[in-house]
């Protein structure tokens, strides 16, 4: 995830291939302010980490050249905004930006070198259903780590400032660290090079290292001139017209994305997974998983497929494998909870007997024994063109199968984590991110009738805790 680019191209993109450790890029990282880029050294030749001190006063270099700039009424042109845009016109726009000067080749080349990025924003994201005529700076902002600042901060980390969507970012590195003005820190994760656990590791490890508050210089906060010594370099872009008209229209399509993007959180805290483990005796995955599958069911009055994430890591190059959670047993335990005159009896049944069939799919799942990898390999290795075709890739029924308009995914145990998240498959479906503690990030689409976040997490507080009063009941019945 280090060092590394995902490069936009017509129908596949590729990633960069990894810098030789004797490039001077490779010990770099992207720094966005205002839309400005910067490249700054944060390795010393040998590739050790150069002290805190002396990273910050490169940091700071670059933040007071923007603010020169910005006072010179300079303003720069928001190519980044290209890396949000639709992958085949990123490739085109990409293509002509690259024809424009061997500058954006220095540029490019530096960008996909650098070990991550580092995007400093300037203004604190607040919920765009608070912003007055005035603008958000006229208002209070919200208290610390309630439900409205944190789905703020997070809405700042998937899509950036709530006025000018997708400014200051490169969604393009697989690893963005994001900082606004109140010390709100985020990563975003691009998830081609690498599954979202890595990152998320990466991350919550970097949070849990204590912080030498020595390291760090006594000048954070005075006034100086620029030193203009080495270490940083600005990184211009060349453009032309047609560039910048497209910096607009990319713009354009990002704010209709966001707009349409109803995103939040949940924090269930009843219970959790301890609970699950030892009162329960219950795979609090699988647990959860279930929760999901009835307050699907609750709020569509029909069952879908699911998708939840396995890692095959196990194996050489493993990166991931489906777990299909809907099953004839999850689908018994739904209707079972749906029945008004379910016994109490029946729904245990049911729940462990689903909660096994998901544990043995997991199994399967993560050592090489699950179906779509395999399946989706098959699919490939048809040439289309040449008029190479299967049955099964044409019916119906495969197809359906493969709709997963719950697409689920953990992470690490995230104790660190305020929130995380990621989209939607379809636009009627749900994007959900859940992890050790019982929170999760969910993303449904506004402009769909039939899916609501709010509705969603309602459903799933619900769910949970009608099982915790079935796996009480299960928990009595053995004592």
């Amino acid at each position: 995830m280090f060092n590394i680019s995902r490069i936009p191209q017509i129908q596949c993109d590729t990633l960069s291939l990894p810098p030789p450790p004797n490039d001077s890029d490779a010990r770099k990282i992207l720094v966005l302010i205002h839309d400005w880029f910067y490249a700054v050294e944060v390795l010393d030749s040998h590739l050790q980490p150069l002290s805190a001190a002396d990273i910050e006063r490169r940091i700071a270099d670059v933040v007071d050249d923007v603010e020169l700039r910005l006072a010179a009424g300079e303003k720069a042109p928001p190519v980044g905004v290209l890396s949000a845009d639709e992958r085949d016109l990123w490739s085109v726009n990409l293509h002509h930006l690259l024809s424009l000067s061997h500058t954006n080749h220095a540029i490019l080349r530096t960008i996909n070198h650098s070990i991550f990025a580092l995007s400093l924003d300037h203004s604190v994201y607040v919920l765009p259903s608070s912003i007055s005529v005035d603008g958000p700076s006229h208002l209070p902002l919200p208290s610390p780590c309630t439900v409205p600042e944190l789905t703020a901060h997070l809405h700042n980390v998937r899509s950036g400032p709530a006025p000018r969507p997708a400014h200051n970012r490169w969604f393009d590195k697989p690893f963005s660290l994001i900082v606004e003005p109140n010390t709100r820190a985020g990563a975003l994760g691009e998830h081609s090079p690498c599954d979202a656990l890595v990152p998320s590791i990466v991350a919550e490890y970097a949070v849990v290292q204590e912080i030498d508050g020595d390291a760090f210089g006594a000048h954070a906060d005075s006034k100086r001139p620029v030193s203009r010594a080495p270490g940083w370099q600005r990184l211009d872009w060349v453009v032309d017209e047609h560039i910048r008209n497209e910096c607009i229209a990319a713009e354009d399509r990002a704010r209709i994305l966001v707009a349409d993007s109803d995103d939040g959180i949940l924090w269930f805290d009843e219970y959790g997974v301890e609970w699950i483990k030892n009162n329960a005796r219950f795979s609090p995955d699988a647990f959860i998983q279930m929760a999901l599958q009835l307050a699907w069911y609750r709020t569509r009055k029909c069952f879908t497929a699911t998708y939840e994430t396995a890692l095959t890591r196990v194996f050489k190059n493993g990166r991931t494998e489906t777990i299909r959670t809907l099953t004839s047993d999850g689908r018994a335990f739904v209707l079972a909870m749906s029945d008004p005159c379910g016994s109490v009896q029946v729904r245990q049944s049911l729940l462990r007997r689903a909660i096994q069939t998901h544990t043995n799919l997991t199994r399967h799942a993560t050592t090489g024994r699950g179906i779509d990898r395999h399946l989706l390999g098959l699919k490939l290795m048809l040439r289309p063109e040449e008029g190479e075709r299967h049955e099964l890739f044409d019916d119906e029924l495969f197809t359906r199968s493969q709709t997963w308009k719950l697409s689920t995914s953990g992470l690490s145990a995230g104790n660190q984590f305020r929130g995380t998240g990621f989209g939607a498959s379809y636009p009627d479906g749900y994007g959900i991110n859940c992890a050790e503690i019982i929170k999760f990030g969910i993303e449904s689409k506004v402009s769909s009738p039939l899916t609501s976040t709010e509705e969603f997490k309602s459903a799933i507080v619900e769910a949970l805790h009608d099982m915790k009063i079935i796996s009480e009941s299960t928990v009595a019945s053995h004592l």
